[in-house]
């Protein structure tokens, strides 16, 4: 985009703006009812009824974006132009600038829901890559690379169990290598690459 184009943009989002704020202000001189008496009237074509916000947006021709920045008439019904009367057709364009109008419904404020009772969180967050006994979910740990060709860390996921006994949940890269360790292999807490030593975890039951 040259400066002439820059120049044009800011022109015309600047009228846009003018015309939003002229227009928000004729058809929304006094305040309307909100509610359920409000969403239940028959909808109407005069515009002061119908049209629900005035923004700015891309103009929308045949359900397809045109790229061009226009005046939105936002209303509850977008009646077929042969149901409208001169007196409550909404303008095609604003001094030389576009105009869209998109039905959206009708707006209504809900309502103020109660302020939740907040828990008061721990003073302090436990270290993850500390030495945790027993081991507890979202510490750090990790297995030992047996061609000792890196190190590395995971996080702890979560203790699942069955009838036969506990167990750790974890992503498999995690735990196994992308199931190229044995089964049954160590696992070590904090992982090697927080710290940890060569000693496996220990679950919490």
């Amino acid at each position: 985009m040259n400066s002439s184009d820059v120049t044009l943009f800011n022109t015309q989002t600047k009228d846009l703006k003018a015309a939003k704020k002229e227009w928000s202000e004729r058809l929304f001189k006094t305040p309307r009812a909100e509610g359920f008496r409000a969403l239940a009237a028959a909808a109407s074509t005069v515009p002061d009824q119908n049209v629900v916000g005035v923004g700015i947006g891309e103009q929308i021709v045949d359900d397809k974006p045109t790229g061009a920045l226009a005046l939105k008439f936002l209303v509850r019904v977008k009646y077929p132009q042969h149901e409208l009367s001169r007196k409550v057709v909404l303008p095609k364009n604003i001094s030389g600038l576009l105009v869209d109008v998109e039905e959206v419904g009708f707006f209504r404020r809900f309502a103020v829901a109660r302020p939740k009772k907040l828990v008061k969180a721990a003073a302090t967050m436990p270290n993850p890559k500390a030495k945790i006994r027993p081991a507890q979910p979202g510490c750090s740990i990790g297995f030992r690379d047996p061609s000792n060709q890196f190190t590395m860390a995971g996080t702890f996921g979560a203790l699942v169990k069955d009838n036969k006994g506990v167990y750790i949940l974890s992503n498999n890269h995690v735990l196994a290598d992308e199931s190229r360790l044995p089964v049954g292999g160590p696992i070590f807490q904090p992982g090697l690459l927080d710290g940890g030593n060569q000693v496996p975890i220990r679950l919490r039951r």
